[in-house]
């Protein structure tokens, strides 16, 4: 299993600056809640547990992703996947990143919907080439070893 990066150590492997952070301190300039159940919701339904937005914030409300994984694992019947808890982050900052903005800046629901499917659509299309590199691209141009996200169960094609 790989290592857990501390916050502090995936801010130092960023490759671009930060230029925006919110803190959601209950001085609540964004409220990140909806947007982290949504996806929370959607991830566990796609694994079986069927639940809404609103369900996911009542069972898991002030847990940490790490605090949820035993119980999620006990009501599915079956550990998660060595990588699940760092792909649901991943996801979590992705919808942060396409839905933030338009939610502080009160964009109508149907532009807030095509942004977060343009995000996703980007993503998709971004792991699409990342995973196929993986498997037939040059190590010195990616700057990583071909096949290492296989060899590390990260298997998203």
């Amino acid at each position: 299993m790989p290592p857990t990066l501390t916050p502090m150590e995936l801010m130092r492997r960023r490759r671009v600056p930060l230029e925006l952070v919110i803190f959601d301190c209950d001085g609540v300039l964004v409220d990140s809640e909806p947007v982290a159940n949504r996806v929370v919701a959607e991830e566990l339904t796609a694994l079986g547990w069927a639940m809404t937005a609103a369900e996911a914030d009542g069972h898991f409300l002030g847990l940490t992703f790490t605090d949820m994984q035993p119980l999620i694992e006990t009501r599915l019947g079956r550990p998660l996947a060595e990588h699940w808890k760092q792909s649901l982050i991943q996801k979590v900052i992705d919808a942060m990143a396409a839905e933030v903005g338009p939610i502080i800046a009160n964009s109508p629901k149907s532009e807030r919907n095509a942004l977060r499917s343009y995000g996703l659509n980007l993503g998709l299309a971004f792991q699409l080439v990342d995973d196929a590199l993986d498997y037939g691209g040059n190590a010195r141009d990616l700057g990583k070893n071909v096949g290492d996200d296989f060899r590390e169960g990260k298997i998203t094609l």
